[in-house]
C-alpha cells in the first residue's frame, strides 16, 4: 500500500465486495454444493430403503444462502429440523426440513409400523 490511503470509493468497492462473498454463491459452488447434498441424500436414501424395505424417493437439492429463521418463515409449521454435520472435509451443515406429519410417519415405518392410525406426536422413541 506504500502508505497510501484508500479513498472512500476503494473503501467500499473492498466492503461490497467482502458483503458479495458472504452473502452470493457462484455458479460453481451452487453446483458442487448440490452434487454434495445429492450424494448425502442419496445415501440416506438407499438407508432408508433399507430400513424401510419400501421405496424412497429423493427431489434434486435445492441450494441457497440462508438463515434458520428465513427457513422456519418459509415453511408450514410444525417442523423437524434434522442437522448433520460434516465430520472432515467440508465445513457446515446438512439441514433436512421435514413437515411434522411426514417425520411421524416415517418414524412409524422405521419402528416396524403402517405409518397409518397415527398419534399426532412425535415423541422420544420417534
Amino acid at each position: 500500500m506504500n502508505n497510501e490511503i484508500l479513498s472512500q470509493e476503494e473503501i467500499d468497492a473492498l466492503l461490497e465486495t467482502e458483503d458479495r462473498k458472504k452473502s452470493e454463491l457462484t455458479s460453481d459452488e451452487k453446483d458442487v454444493i448440490g452434487e454434495v447434498g445429492n450424494i448425502s441424500m442419496g445415501a440416506a436414501a438407499t438407508a432408508l430403503h433399507n430400513i424401510l424395505d419400501r421405496p424412497v424417493q429423493i427431489t434434486t437439492p435445492q441450494v441457497s444462502l440462508t438463515t434458520l429463521e428465513k427457513v422456519i418463515q418459509e415453511h408450514n409449521k410444525p417442523l423437524v429440523l434434522v442437522e448433520v454435520g460434516y465430520l472432515s472435509g467440508l465445513e457446515g451443515v446438512n439441514l433436512l426440513v421435514v413437515g411434522e406429519k411426514d417425520a411421524e410417519i416415517i418414524a412409524d415405518l422405521m419402528l416396524g409400523g403402517e405409518g397409518k392410525d397415527l398419534s399426532g406426536e412425535i415423541g422420544e422413541m420417534q
